[in-house]
């Protein structure tokens, strides 16, 4: 087998089948689309029911996700594919994902507005600076969770956009999770818990 760096090269599935902390069998709760989420949240709107990967028809959640995330990424809603683009991606139009995602989400249009305007002025790329802002927001609101846990006497395990906790502490996890975002971006996420 090939030595892995870290427990978030693992897929999901194996790391609740294979971590323990503290000799427990853990569950992984993350945010679902966590930064369309954050973003509603930002332009103060509610987070719609649902997946809103969901927004493109006959396009899978996956190419939906990666047209989002280079949207993101690039700081506005892109009509192409970066050049980087994974092959698999290339078959799906990129202009018709937009013109959906655009049409289920309008602020994608202004990414930028969502970043407070004094970090706008203290940056001189404000494309590049949604993308950071929103990983700021996140990572801060899954810090708070955490803490309350260890607060608790509690271990949990950050991942990209949630955490890893024992099985015995999943409500309260997920308290905690939803409570921190809402604090964070002013919205109550949808939480996704694999066990």
């Amino acid at each position: 087998m090939e030595h892995l760096s870290s427990y978030l090269q693992l897929s999901e599935a194996e790391r609740v089948g294979d971590i323990r902390i503290g000799g427990e069998k853990v569950v992984e709760v993350d945010i679902s689309s966590a930064h369309l989420t954050i973003l509603h949240g930002l332009f103060g709107l509610q987070r719609p029911q649902g997946d809103l990967y969901a927004a493109v028809p006959g396009v899978p959640r996956t190419v939906a996700k990666a047209w989002t995330t280079a949207a993101l990424g690039s700081g506005y809603a892109r009509t192409t594919w970066p050049r980087i683009a994974e092959p698999r991606l290339l078959q799906y139009d990129p202009q018709m994902i937009r013109d959906a995602m655009v049409a289920a989400y309008p602020f994608l249009l202004d990414l930028a507005v969502a970043v407070p305007a004094e970090l706008r002025a203290a940056h001189s790329n404000e494309r590049t600076l949604t993308a950071l802002y929103l990983q700021a927001v996140e990572a801060g609101a899954l810090t708070a969770a955490m803490r309350r846990l260890r607060e608790g006497g509690r271990l949990a395990l950050p991942t990209h956009d949630g955490m890893i906790v024992p099985a015995s502490v999943e409500a309260t996890a997920c308290s905690a999770l939803r409570a921190a975002i809402e604090a964070a971006a002013g919205v109550i996420p949808v939480l996704d818990v694999t066990r």
